[in-house]
């Protein structure tokens, strides 16, 4: 009796060993596995509870980021956390992107018989890709007209731009977390306030759309992102009281159920912090592999995927060939993983050693990885089910 007592409510914080790296790698692939759909040209029902699959994967790795970010905001000085910050996002980012634009692009043109001087002729050259997308608010989604044979063709990399909306909620954590440093009477009320307030402006889009005009935010994506991301801040100021444990992991797993059946255009915004919880405890209790603790290869899958689906639907077309959906996506997640893991050794990992030393602790690797999109903005494929 003693013993089942135990598994139930015995319980602790959110450890420093725990498997946020897998959950957060099954996540990405996750949206490896909702592009599949739109890029190779694919009918399938993706949806849970009324949004996509990968929709509720970036819904959970923004509140997981609103956990570890709050807590790096909390922990560094101001130039210290928004440098480590920009190590993080930018290395990989602009790797990317430059690839995308000067390998990619002009590959799939010589493969479609043109001269790469076409490229230089169209609206949006190479350079113009590569330099209007360098500082995250995306500006062009293609380049000429190098994937206007694909199922998907206004997209090389569509899954940016989350990206930008992640760099704003650094920002203003950061700004939030300076003003309050010396309050910590207010951290929990205030975070709760903050979520609580974001979470019912999105259930009020429209009108806050209306407010708001037009601008560097696009406050029909940021507002829901930010709720969520405001969750994570709350459990993180919430950290010395949780219990992670089996009991309270099953109690927040069915408040969240109804709070979202309840209120299924919003509801997951109120739900957030009931199914972060959920998702701690499994950090806790689920073993994963040392190598996943040790490399860190979400936001990495998350970067390169998006144009890998459609260098492979490319291919496969001009082969002339079709695959099964569940095919292709565990092609593209293999391949994804694999560029993933290059880019972790030799851009991500060694630029965060960069600004902190050569002393980079595993949790410190945990710590700093942006959340990832799982669809397009601007381009024809914008699901309802977009949180």
């Amino acid at each position: 009796m003693k013993n089942i007592f135990g598994i139930f409510f015995d319980g602790k914080g959110l450890k420093k060993d725990n498997s946020l790296n897998i959950i957060r790698l099954f996540l990405a692939i996750l949206v490896v596995y909702e592009h599949t759909a739109p890029l190779g040209g694919y009918k399938v029902n993706l949806d849970l509870f009324g949004k996509s699959v990968g929709a509720w994967a970036v819904y959970i790795f923004f509140g997981i980021s609103g956990y570890l970010i709050t807590a790096s905001a909390f922990s560094n000085s101001v130039p210290q956390y928004l440098i480590k910050r920009i190590a993080r996002i930018f290395p990989a980012y602009l790797a990317i992107q430059f690839v995308t634009a000067f390998i990619f692009a002009p590959l799939v043109t010589l493969l479609n018989g043109d001269s790469i001087a076409k490229l230089w002729e169209t609206p949006v050259t190479p350079i113009g890709y590569f330099l209007g997308n360098s500082l995250l608010a995306i500006k062009s989604w293609g380049i000429g007209t190098t994937l206007s044979t694909n199922p998907y063709p206004k997209a090389w990399n569509g899954s940016t731009w989350t990206i930008w909306n992640e760099f704003l909620c650094y920002i203003i954590i950061v700004i939030i977390v300076s003003l309050i440093f010396k309050y910590k009477k207010i951290y929990i009320p205030l975070m709760a306030f903050l979520w609580l307030g974001l979470s019912f402006l999105s259930s009020h889009l429209p009108e806050v759309i209306k407010a708001s005009g037009n601008g560097l935010i696009d406050v029909k994506l940021f507002v829901p992102l930010f709720a969520v991301f405001m969750a994570g801040s709350l459990l993180y100021t919430l950290r010395n009281y949780l219990r992670l444990n089996l009991f309270g992991g099953i109690v927040s797993l069915i408040l969240a159920y109804f709070i979202i059946i309840s209120f299924p255009n919003f509801g997951y915004q109120y739900a957030a912090p009931f199914i972060l919880f959920v998702v701690f405890v499994i950090a806790n209790k689920i073993p994963s592999p040392k190598w996943i603790k040790k490399n860190d290869l979400s936001y990495g899958v998350y970067l390169v995927a998006f144009p890998i689906q459609q260098l492979i639907a490319f291919a496969l077309l001009k082969i002339g060939i079709s695959i099964p959906f569940i095919v292709f996506a565990v092609l593209a997640s293999i391949l994804s993983i694999v560029v993933a893991s290059l880019s972790w050794k030799y851009i991500e990992l060694p630029s965060l050693n960069k600004v902190k030393g050569n002393n980079l602790t595993n949790q410190e690797k945990i710590d700093e990885v942006p959340a990832m999109p799982t669809e397009t903005v601007g381009v024809t494929y914008r699901r309802s089910s977009r949180i």
